[in-house]
């Protein structure tokens, strides 16, 4: 299930009794907050929540299955948020589907 952030910001108005557009300018302020910060490379800590941090991904060589050759990746940022407390509690005590259960089973086998 995705929730976009129309429906975040409802229940953010919901949750704290305030209208949604005042709600919507609260979520924007965050969003502007956390965007300037990780550009400034910076990073961010939530406490009990979720850690966000822009790493250098290194460059790497890989097989190219369209092209039948080598190919080359540059290097480049990546966005990378990490669950700590109760977040990661939380996700950690959720149950996998049957689905996603044997799509990762056949993921992990693809690996090997």
């Amino acid at each position: 299930m995705l929730v976009v952030k129309k429906e975040l910001v409802a229940e953010i108005a919901d949750r704290m009794n305030i209208d949604k557009e005042t709600a919507g300018l609260f979520f924007q302020t965050f969003q502007d907050v956390v965007y300037d910060t990780l550009n400034s490379g910076e990073d961010i800590l939530i406490v009990n929540m979720m850690r966000m941090e822009i790493v250098l991904r290194d460059g790497r060589s890989y097989y190219d299955l369209s092209a039948k050759a080598n190919a080359w990746a540059p290097p480049r940022y990546n966005l990378v948020i990490r669950p700590i407390g109760k977040l990661k509690d939380s996700i950690k005590s959720q149950k996998v589907s049957t689905y996603e259960a044997k799509k990762l089973r056949k993921h992990s086998r693809s690996e090997d």
